[in-house]
């Protein structure tokens, strides 16, 4: 009995979870579909981006080459919270706006990369 309560609670926090967060609100099926898989990319990338924090904070805490805290969570405390502002923003409707920041945001970014190291990248090759 206690397993079947049990059950149904994580279902229902599940059900919460993917409304708030996943479920789109385009009316057509396109559109629907192409929110739906955005949401889903820009949740994984915030749930890496959150891991990525946390990472280096425990390495600031165990003193394992994380110099100063600031210098290194700094941008990935931007990066989450501009990953944050592009789900909000596709969740309001607006993933078109969302779904082309978010390819040129990693346009840029490997680009930089390409830049800064060199054409034998595999970021230089998939471009």
């Amino acid at each position: 009995m206690h397993i079947h309560k049990f059950t149904a609670s994580i279902m229902m926090t599940s059900q919460y979870w993917y409304e708030l967060l996943i479920k789109p609100i385009h009316k057509t099926d396109d559109g629907h579909r192409e929110e739906f898989i955005l949401n889903l990319l820009l949740l994984g990338l915030l749930v890496l981006s959150a891991g990525a924090i946390l990472i280096i904070i425990a390495l600031y805490f165990l003193h394992t080459g994380v110099p100063t805290l600031g210098s290194h969570i700094l941008p990935e405390i931007i990066v989450t919270l501009v990953l944050g502002a592009l789900l909000t923003l596709s969740r309001k409707g607006y993933y078109r706006i969302s779904a082309w920041t978010v390819v040129s945001l990693c346009y840029l970014i490997s680009s930089a990369l390409v830049i800064r190291w060199d054409l034998g990248l595999p970021q230089a090759i998939i471009m």
